[in-house]
């Protein structure tokens, strides 16, 4: 409710970096709720997984900007 196409494609970029699925932004529109979204990402079978890959962690991280 209250979502329009531009938040759409941004949580459709989100979902596809958290978690390297690549989901059609329709289903965003079919699936409205946190609940049907994830039953419409575990039954689809048509979903487009990205490959993950392993990235090493460097011993120091740098601080963020509010860290600083």
């Amino acid at each position: 409710l209250g979502g329009h196409s531009l938040l759409a494609t941004r949580l459709i970029s989100r979902i596809r970096n958290i978690f390297s699925v690549s989901l059609p932004i329709r289903t965003i529109f079919e699936a409205p709720t946190v609940c049907a979204l994830a039953t419409a990402m575990e039954g689809d079978q048509e979903l487009s997984r990205l490959p993950l890959t392993v990235q090493t962690r460097p011993q120091v991280l740098p601080l963020s900007a509010a860290q600083q």
